[in-house]
């Protein structure tokens, strides 16, 4: 499982709270959530509380589709 978000605190505060050598399967990235550069990665797309801090929803969910591994037609 991958975690997203664009502040970098954020990030840093998931890194720490849970560490990889703990939670080998978790991990995260900073990255603007309208450029997701994911391809054919994931099962399933998830998002909560985020998409109304987004302004560009099509560009998000346009990445969201590139990311799963069996599309969305």
């Amino acid at each position: 499982m991958v975690g997203v978000d664009s502040s970098s605190e954020m990030i840093a505060y998931a890194t720490k709270t849970y560490p990889r050598s703990q939670h080998p399967n978790l991990s995260f990235a900073c990255t603007d959530g309208r450029s997701l550069r994911f391809k054919a990665e994931f099962d399933v797309v998830f998002s909560n509380a985020a998409l109304h801090w987004v302004n560009d929803h099509l560009a998000f969910l346009q990445g969201a589709n590139r990311a799963l591994k069996n599309k969305v037609s």
